[in-house]
């Protein structure tokens, strides 16, 4: 028999590879910082990705813009390209799925949806 996750089983394997250092860095370095800087670059990034699973219900999907507006709603201000890759990182670690459904998004585009895997 197969269990529904939580949001908050979502967070807390977010949390767990976080801590386990896994292969995957939040933050793209392509302007070369080092030390401190990169360090605290890459915990904002990860912050990022925590915010951006918690905006998501069991059933969402979910354009970029629509985790943007919902982050907004919960004063979690946010550019566009960081919930973009936000939302491309958790896919990648397997917390996140592109769906085939687009939905009509900002500047009259359609844009694809994710949701909880």
């Amino acid at each position: 028999m197969q269990t529904t996750k939580t949001i908050m089983d979502y967070l807390l394997e977010l949390e767990q590879m976080m801590k386990q250092n896994t292969p995957f860095n939040s933050f793209f370095n392509t302007t070369q910082v080092t030390g401190q800087l990169l360090m605290n670059y890459e915990s904002i990034a990860k912050g990022q990705e925590t915010d951006i699973i918690s905006v998501f219900n069991v059933g969402d999907k979910l354009t970029p813009y629509e985790v943007e507006f919902r982050l907004s709603r919960i004063n979690k201000t946010m550019l566009i390209g960081s919930v973009k890759r936000g939302i491309t990182n958790a896919t990648t670690k397997g917390l996140l799925v592109k769906n085939s459904e687009m939905k009509l998004g900002a500047y009259g585009r359609k844009n694809y949806t994710w949701s909880l895997k």
